[in-house]
């Protein structure tokens, strides 16, 4: 009777309602269609569509007595205990577990029953109704979703198998034994899958490997039912509008949790990636709450923490707007319900530059000018509200910093209460500034917002934004007035005679790389400046660094981390590739007093990612150049001189690849085979272990002991004890992805536009190489480290191939694997007790008595998993004979690889083409890298103010003359030098006496030495091996080489492969 009343109330829930059905239990039983289950073992159920569940699809379901429903026919219950990634990959199946607990058989006597049903369009659609309402109004983040099909599965009165052998009770109706009464509601469409955990009551005593919870299976993890509960308090329990009921959204790579709890200290939002400032609505689960809430939000922890106003969406969920930030990174966001008096929640969201995810508001180019007769801005008003009735303010917010602190102020209000039509005009001369302000706010955002009355209309936004923008046009009245019309002129000198005081941040920069080569080979110290890119096509690419029939920028790197004081430098390469010094072109190379990507700590004055960089470097350019048109600029440039090469040490490069093959630091390349654990390199800064394992094997009647290496993780000591693992992800996710990255040894997503590059903890980053998030293999990542070491990581054919890139003052700092770094390959092969071997001695006396004492042992293993190193493994030392019956024959093989080893090797042991071509292409590419690396000589810069030049290569052996003065003065003393190094040290000869006279004028101007300006967009380390070749293909198409490139099959396409161009173009944009 209970259940035939429940579902009369089911069957009367309204659309939009949160339905509170009581008991938890969803109707059950025969008079529902159920049907019951009489089986001892697993019952197949077909779902008739596929259904996602971590991040794979299935479309048949295995009933069980033993309280769960499993996705894989051999699936049986264990007495073990789950937790993440704990168990034997091959014995670790895929199943979802109200109660994991050893259920008694099912006779005809059995006390209990468990019933189960699947429900379709065509049999019920009202209940596939309530259930999508109800998902929709329980978990957050799920505009829509409309099931076609529901698995209800209920176990009544069940009980398990240690009562009934142990006594007193049978487990009969007769004599029962303590029970429990539970139920799976499993509800899916082709995108979305969730579950519902209902608990009546659950009375069977306790026993460690009785759990409640959620198993991905394929060694992807395992998801409690709430954290720190008892599985017979769980009916109990709140996780819900609905005591002992739990919600979980079961489709991605990851669970994600509905519902609520009045104790959860872990909260839900959406989205998980913001700008910096701010604007998006967070949709939050945590707490559950009554009508009389009063929410707030928290961004950040200890001093400098901001707070948002946000409202009770139901009882279940809550939306926060996101304010203006100083930082960005990871965030913490805590949630009060009390008005901020204490908070019950918490969870970190990915702060971004505020350029990344792309301008909510667009200015058109007039906004940056100091005269302009109107002002018009536009947004898209259904990113803040689809009601038609909604309001917006409109207004103009400062930006300043002081020698202690940071503030944001509203200058201008320019509308109140307008309609959110998506398009705004202001006239200019209505809104100028108050003379304390003029002097004070140096950049400002403007904003529509939503006014509050209507934020909870609000769709994804509450409020649009145009990212940082000059203010001379607010300015430019009250400066006139006060200063008179060269006001520029005049700011420009103040700034000038301040900035001039302390220069000794320079000091502290990384010297540029002497050409475009050896910038893309450094990819640990240096990154790609996406605002002026080689690879971009976007129409204005390289904004700031070009200028029509003058020396123009391609490409520009900025240095990875900031120094001590916070600064940063940026380097820029004309289509010749060579270094664009700024005392030759106002489009080349300068540095800047506060890096744009900001420093930690953040939120302080000259550390504000963005901010900090315009007060202290852009700024500065609009008044020493842009408004004046560029008569002083040469004040600027004086402050911001190019850091050349001449004190620039490349890096050196070791790789691991193929199945598996080391070239070492210096040089010397060599098969390893081993099997387990070992350190690629170790030193007292940095170190990086491997994990090797069985590769994959075509041939039929043959198995070679050849390892490939399948995981690596690393640690730098200047990184606080941060550890990055990169693994060969499961196969078959929805997703395509196909490695996974551990940072602490937690599973870490790349998988949406704003999360490609993350910053970790102690000068970490880590990079996918993908910057299309419909093209996201999560197959190619960068890893760069504090101490300026990058490591670059690809997948392919299910190995890794891995490059390690050390700085300089790594050198005679490096063991393991990869060698001993000192310029000298006689003594690569240095076992741990320091006594090198002969490095020509035969391959089983290098893998005994040097490779093998690399191993990693447990107690020193970085691993989430370690594994011992084999000791009985003897690994396949030189190239096998092809085995018969293997499908490829030695023509094939020479076809193939050619003269190359590794390719031979790998070829010969997996019969695998595949493979075999990728390690042929990868060690094409890592000698192209090297070369790349090699040192160049160069005389620096041929330092004659204002002068013009025939050609700007200032390396050994290059001519180069003197041709006129661009200020317009009069050339003098002589016009050509050659950079040679025939008595030490590379020098101008002769020694440089040409001069520029100073035009009249001109006089009094300080030397021209370049000007670099621009808000980074997005910064992605592009793999090198990757970028070097297109790169030489682009050099080839500037030169119309008619060199063909060589084929490359379909199965040799991998992931470092990767289509440059069409990644870089969609990041590339002006930026001011």
């Amino acid at each position: 009777m209970k259940r035939i009343i429940a579902l009369i109330c089911l069957l009367h829930f309204s659309a939009g309602q949160t339905p509170s059905p009581k008991p938890p239990l969803y109707p059950y039983g025969p008079e529902v269609g159920d049907e019951l289950l009489q089986t001892d073992g697993n019952l197949p159920l077909y779902l008739g569509y596929d259904v996602n569940f971590y991040g794979r699809k299935y479309n048949t379901a295995y009933v069980t007595e033993d309280g769960y429903i499993g996705f894989d026919a051999n699936v049986n219950y264990e007495h073990f205990i789950f937790k993440d990634g704990a168990r034997d990959i091959k014995l670790d199946f895929p199943l979802i577990a109200p109660y994991y607990f050893d259920g008694e058989h099912i006779t005809n006597e059995y006390q209990g029953h468990i019933y189960y049903r699947r429900v379709f369009a065509n049999t019920s659609q009202s209940f596939l109704t309530e259930l999508q309402n109800y998902m929709l109004n329980a978990t957050v983040g799920t505009d829509t979703f409309k099931p076609d099909v529901a698995l209800v599965v209920t176990w009544e009165n069940v009980t398990d198998k240690s009562q009934v052998e142990n006594g007193p009770c049978l487990g009969i109706t007769g004599n029962p034994c303590k029970s429990a009464t539970f139920q799976l509601v499993l509800v899916a469409c082709p995108m979305h899958t969730f579950v519902i955990f209902n608990y009546l009551w659950v009375d069977i005593p306790s026993k460690p490997y009785y759990q409640a919870g959620i198993n991905g299976g394929h060694g992807v993890g395992w998801t409690p039912v709430c954290d720190g509960c008892h599985s017979q308090d769980l009916p109990q329990t709140i996780g819900s509008d609905v005591k002992g009921r739990f919600i979980f959204k079961v489709s991605k790579d990851t669970i994600e949790r509905g519902g609520c709890t009045s104790s959860r200290n872990a909260i839900q939002i959406v989205p998980t990636v913001v700008g910096m400032l701010g604007g998006e609505l967070l949709d939050i689960s945590g707490p559950c709450m009554d009508s009389s809430v009063v929410v707030v939000c928290r961004f950040g922890t200890g001093e400098k923490t901001v707070t948002s106003q946000g409202f009770r969406f139901n009882s279940m969920r809550l939306k926060c707007p996101v304010p203006r930030l100083t930082e960005r990174g990871s965030v913490t966001v805590s949630v009060s319900t009390d008005g901020a008096h204490s908070y019950v929640g918490q969870a970190d969201i990915y702060v971004v530059l505020p350029a990344v995810l792309g301008k909510s508001l667009s200015l058109p180019d007039n906004w940056y000018s100091v005269n302009a007769d109107s002002l018009t801005m536009n947004w898209d008003p259904a990113a803040l509200s689809s009601d038609p009735g909604v309001k917006v303010d409109i207004r103009l917010v400062g930006y300043a910093e002081t020698e202690t602190d940071v503030s944001w102020k509203v200058l201008s209000k320019f509308a109140t209460g307008v309609d959110n039509s998506g398009t705004y005009t202001i006239n200019p001369s209505d809104y100028q500034c108050f003379p304390s302000d003029c002097d004070i706010y140096e950049a400002a955002v403007v904003e529509v917002e939503l006014q509050k009355d209507f934020v909870h209309l609000a769709n994804n936004r509450t409020v649009m934004n145009s990212g940082p923008v000059a203010t001379g046009w607010y300015i430019n009245s009250d400066m006139t007035r006060r200063y008179g019309n060269d006001w520029p002129q005049q700011r420009c000198m103040r700034w000038y005679n301040s900035d001039r005081q302390s220069m000794g941040w320079l000091d502290q920069l990384l010297h540029c790389p002497c050409n475009v080569d050896q910038a893309l080979a450094d990819f640990g110290r240096f990154q790609t400046d996406l605002s002026c890119s080689m690879f971009s096509t976007s129409p204005t690419n390289c904004y700031y660094h070009r200028a029509t029939g003058q020396r123009s920028a391609t490409h520009c790197v900025r240095s990875v981390q900031p120094t001590s004081s916070g600064a940063g430098n940026q380097c820029c390469y004309d289509a010749d590739g060579l270094l664009m010094n700024a005392a030759d072109t106002y489009q080349g190379s300068t540095p800047d007093r506060s890096h744009d990507w900001g420093a930690t700590p953040y939120n302080e004055p000259g550390r504000v990612p963005s901010f900090s960089h315009w007060i202290k470097d852009v700024a500065t350019f609009y008044y020493c150049c842009l408004w004046t048109e560029y008569s002083h600029c040469n004040y600027y440039m004086d402050q911001r001189a190019t850091r050349d090469c001449n004190g620039y040490t490349p890096p050196r490069a070791a790789i691991a690849y193929g199945d598996p093959h080391i070239t070492t630091f210096d040089g010397k390349m060599y098969n390893f085979g081993g099997k387990g654990d070992f350190y690629l390199v170790k030193s007292d800064q940095f170190s990086l272990q491997g994990k090797f394992d069985l590769g994959q094997q075509t041939h039929v009647n043959r198995t070679f002991n050849a390892t490939v290496l399948t995981s690596v993780v690393m640690s730098d000591s200047v990184a606080s004890g941060t550890t990055v693992e990169i693994r060969l992800a499961p196969s078959g996710l929805n997703s395509g992805r196909r490695l996974d990255v551990l940072v602490n040894k937690k599973i870490k997503l790349f998988d949406q536009q704003g999360l490609f590059k993350r910053d970790f903890k102690g000068g970490v980053t880590v990079v996918n190489v993908a910057i299309d998030p419909d093209d996201n293999r999560h197959d190619n990542f960068t890893v760069i480290m504090k101490s300026g070491v990058g490591v670059q990581v690809a997948a392919s054919n299910r190995l890794l191939h891995v490059i390690v890139n050390m700085p300089p003052s790594f050198k005679n700092k490096t063991q393991g694997l990869m060698g001993t770094w000192n310029g000298v390959v006689n003594d690569d092969f240095t076992p741990k007790n320091g006594q090198s071997i002969d490095i020509s001695s035969s391959p089983p006396i290098v893998y005994q008595q040097f490779a093998k004492t690399w191993n990693s042992p447990s107690i020193e293993s970085m691993f989430q998993h370690p594994t011992e190193v084999d000791d009985a493994f003897v690994p396949l030392y030189n190239q096998p004979m092809i085995p018969s019956l293997s499908g490829f024959s030695r023509v094939d093989l020479d076809h193939t690889c050619g003269d190359n080893a590794a390719c031979r090797f790998d070829y010969a042991v997996t019969g695998n083409r595949d493979i075999a071509n990728a390690s042929k292409m990868v060690s094409g590419w890592f000698s192209e890298l090297q070369s790349f690396q090699k040192p160049v000589l160069s005389c620096g810069l041929l330092d004659v103010p204002y002068a013009s030049k025939d050609n700007y290569n200032y390396s050994i052996g290059n001519t180069i003359t003197v041709t006129d003065c661009r200020n317009g003065g009069d050339l003098s003393g002589d016009t050509t030098y050659v950079c040679s190094a025939e008595f030490g040290d590379p020098k101008w000869t002769p020694s440089v006496s040409a001069q520029c006279s100073d035009a009249s004028d001109k006089a009094g101007i300080g030397p021209i030495i370049g000007i670099v300006v621009g808000v980074v967009a997005a910064v992605i380390i592009i793999i090198i091996i990757v970028v070097v070749i297109v790169k030489r293909r682009k050099k080839s198409d500037r030169k119309e080489s008619k060199k063909e490139e060589p084929e490359v099959e379909e199965g040799q396409k991998d992931a470092m492969m990767t289509d440059l161009k069409k990644r870089e173009s969609t990041g590339s944009e002006k930026n001011e």
